[in-house]
């Protein structure tokens, strides 16, 4: 059996209409000439539910890799948040008789889906704070700023207490690790006499000010104030 080196290609452009009109889109730049074309165009006037309806993909995790469940627990957090917050939505949810979303707000099973998943997670934290890709991998800055962004934006996102505390430990140790790398970092550049901002930087920052505005408590950091003076003024929001 021979097997097709073609691989299904899925482009999107989003649209918002906001009042009565038109839109013209230019469809060759997302279908270009190739044989098999397929488009489908989806409305909605309540935009949230498009994220609803993308919960149960990003709920499962197919690989233990840091990124996969990270987003998964993301999404069942926010999942567990709606079932317990907004009954209006559970309501629809279950009018639609959508068996991958009647299954992803099951209350009875959700906590304990949540709970597997945290503690996989927690186990690609290294003793430094650092988060590994796979298990048995060095720790990453790279990996360690995605998942302490996913955590931090979902402290922000629902600002539920309870997932607040499971993060709490998690986020901590994620900082002291990135606050160490940070400091060497800053060294080098003050030594080198680099006035520009490296590209882990920003993230650094941004993750700083998401705790910042989620409660989290973080240090003051010498290094990090240096970073945000080398942040050009015109990307600066007060």
């Amino acid at each position: 059996e021979i097997i097709s080196q073609k691989e299904l290609m899925v482009n999107t452009q989003t649209f918002i209409l906001t009042e009565a009109g038109e839109k013209t889109f230019d469809l060759k730049k997302i279908m270009p000439s190739v044989n098999d074309k397929h488009l489908t165009v989806e409305y909605t006037d309540s935009p949230e539910w498009l994220m609803i309806k993308a919960l149960p993909y990003i709920s499962k995790y197919n690989d233990e890799c840091v990124i996969c469940l990270s987003s998964a627990y993301y999404a069942n957090s926010i999942a567990a948040s709606i079932a317990r917050t907004n009954l209006e939505i559970r309501k629809t949810i279950d009018e639609w008789k959508s068996e991958e979303l009647s299954q992803l707000f099951d209350s009875t099973s959700i906590d304990y889906r949540n709970t597997d998943i945290l503690s996989r997670l927690s186990n690609l934290q290294n003793s430094d704070g650092s988060w590994s890709w796979w298990k048995g991998m060095n720790g990453s800055t790279y990996m360690t700023v995605q998942v302490l962004k996913t955590l931090l934006r979902l402290n922000l996102m629902i600002n539920d207490e309870k997932v607040k505390k499971q993060n709490e430990q998690l986020i901590r140790r994620s900082f002291n690790f990135l606050d160490k790398e940070t400091a060497k970092n800053v060294a080098e550049m003050k030594k080198d006499k680099f006035k520009y901002l490296p590209y882990y930087a920003l993230d650094y920052l941004y993750c700083r000010a998401i705790a910042k505005a989620s409660g989290t408590n973080i240090k003051s950091n010498s290094n990090a104030d240096y970073l945000l003076k080398l942040v050009p003024e015109e990307t600066r929001y007060d």
